[in-house]
């Protein structure tokens, strides 16, 4: 019976020795771990982005003639700047006006129902 005790003991001290060396070598191992997860980007992070105002397109001159030519099919007056373009008689009296090298802004005014009431372009600025 006494002779078993000694043999439990060293059993015992090995076996402590094992677990607190294994609990030694881990912890560096887990904030190693812990350190290369924050590193790692978060696809759910909110992410705030400063965004401007999108600017209306621009058209050019060209594409201003092209819209004038093609009056016909849009059933609706053009007016380029102060000149209301109604029928093809008026593109061809003064399209001239138009600045091809110019861009222009459009805008388009509607009526109660959503039909295109006027195509407006104005030369930017």
């Amino acid at each position: 019976m006494y002779m078993n005790v000694p043999q439990r003991a060293i059993g015992l001290f090995f076996s402590l020795t094992i677990l607190i060396s294994g609990i030694g070598f881990s912890i560096p191992q887990l904030q190693d771990i812990s350190k290369g997860l924050d590193q790692i980007k978060n696809p759910y992070k909110p992410i705030v982005e400063v965004t401007e105002i999108p600017k209306a397109p621009l058209y050019s001159g060209s594409q201003v003639i092209g819209q004038l030519i093609d009056i016909g099919t849009n059933k609706a007056p053009i007016q380029v700047d102060d000149v209301t373009f109604l029928n093809d008689s008026d593109v061809k009296n003064n399209q001239n006006i138009v600045d091809l090298p110019s861009s222009y802004l459009q805008q388009i005014e509607r009526n109660p129902d959503g039909t295109i009431k006027k195509i407006i372009f104005t030369k930017e600025v």
